[in-house]
């Protein structure tokens, strides 16, 4: 589908902590984000579904995007995510 689009090597680069809970900043490789017009794509909006794997998707951890900021993607790769609900996964 032409909607569906794969990350791969998506980094975990930071936490911040919002009234909402817990917040990921990951990074995706430049060279995977660098072509998008991050200020008009709608690609890795805000409350998009996210499903991320370590390990070929045996187990899936699901999140949704909180904050996609179209100067962070262009310049960082960065954008910051939340998991629907806690979880004790210490691969985060």
């Amino acid at each position: 589908p032409k909607d569906l689009h794969v990350y791969t090597d998506v980094k975990v680069v930071g936490m911040l902590s919002t009234w909402e809970g817990v917040v990921y900043r990951v990074e995706l490789p430049k060279a995977q984000v660098k072509k998008i017009k991050w200020d008009s794509s709608k690609q890795l909006m805000y409350g998009s579904l996210l499903c991320l794997s370590d390990d070929s998707f045996e187990t899936l951890i699901w999140a949704t995007v909180w904050r996609r900021d179209a100067e962070m993607m262009s310049g960082e790769g960065q954008l910051d995510i939340r998991l629907p609900f806690e979880t004790f996964d210490d691969r985060l």
